[in-house]
């Protein structure tokens, strides 16, 4: 089994996404009171596997760029020989999720815990470099990644029934959450230049911004709060025949609501710096992959902002995400 080594990789990108629909990226027949739960980490934070987000990126590319898109991803499992593709794309890590607050109508929750792991896809992104003439989003890397450092220690502070807020969030000392009184005993303070880049990510971070109506919890309480505030829809099929449910046709489902904020990141090799060692191996198969997704590495990138469906169920409007990769 091979050792991930960021030196391996040349080029890298944060990959923003905000949810334009709730999303169900499923996890398969749940266990709980919701049939078909949405994909969670081992602490039982909801997040979208990379799994999810590279076949879904993957069938995009290959429909809007072409064939030479399979050399970002690799061959395919049935394929022999077995090629690795020439990129790593993470899963998308939930940083904040819209809940309802009375006196702000909507504030953004999240977590040292979920700071925490974005955090760790900057400092892998900041230590890469861009591809030139690749269209991204401008995003100030540092001032995020300071950000999350700031949130991680306030929220690690925390006591029982308290939180951190963005200045100006909290009434009274107070901000409510939910339906829930918390006391606010700490105020943060933030970049303007973050929620101004976030604003090509969805319409809502235009009046509500992200940063600018954060509420840091901690983990225990916080992760209560956050799974509380993904959507339950329950879902029926009914007979062509009679109109009614069919026998056993009734089940629940489990959404990421809409404006939730995830994170990843993408990593691309240098393919100019792997040919030789290709072709000294007669790694025929795979430098043929290679050098056809070389090729279009620029449209491959530049069509990573837009628009993707995630977890199916797009027939019924659901699992839309507007995407872009973001430097600094």
């Amino acid at each position: 089994m091979g050792v991930f080594v960021v030196s391996d990789y040349e080029y890298g990108y944060l990959l923003l996404a905000s949810a334009y629909t709730p999303v169900h990226a499923g996890s398969g027949r749940g266990y709980g009171f919701v049939d078909l739960p949405v994909q969670r980490d081992s602490l039982g934070y909801p997040e979208v596997w990379g799994s999810s987000v590279k076949g879904a990126l993957k069938g995009f590319l290959l429909r809007s760029v072409g064939v030479e898109a399979k050399g970002f991803f690799g061959s395919e499992p049935e394929e022999s020989p077995t090629v690795p593709g020439l990129a790593v794309v993470t899963g998308l890590s939930l940083l904040a999720v819209p809940v309802p607050s009375v006196r702000r109508g909507i504030v953004y929750v999240t977590t040292p815990y979920l700071a925490s792991r974005v955090a760790g896809y900057v400092d892998v992104v900041k230590r890469l470099r861009g591809f030139e003439g690749v269209e991204s989003l401008a995003f100030p890397l540092e001032a995020f990644e300071k950000a999350l450092v700031e949130v991680v220690e306030a929220g690690s502070s925390l006591g029982e029934g308290e939180a951190a807020a963005s200045k100006g969030v909290a009434v009274d000392g107070a901000v409510y959450v939910s339906g829930s009184r918390v006391r606010v005993s700490r105020e943060l303070e933030f970049p303007g230049g973050l929620d101004d880049a976030l604003r090509s990510l969805n319409v809502l971070y235009s009046y509500k911004k992200v940063f600018g109506n954060l509420v840091v919890l901690p983990d225990g309480v916080g992760r209560s709060v956050v799974n509380g505030a993904l959507q339950v829809v329950y879902r029926n099929r009914l007979s062509d025949a009679t109109k009614t449910v069919e026998r056993g046709a009734l089940w629940s489902e489990e959404y990421l609501p809409y404006g939730s904020l995830l994170v990843g990141a993408v990593m691309v090799k240098d393919f100019e710096k792997l040919r030789g060692l290709l072709e000294a191996g007669r790694y025929e198969a795979q430098l043929r992959l290679y050098e056809s997704a070389w090729g279009k590495l620029r449209s491959i990138l530049g069509a990573m902002n837009g628009y993707l469906v995630v977890g199916g169920k797009e027939t019924v409007g659901k699992g839309v995400l507007r995407v872009a990769i973001a430097r600094g």
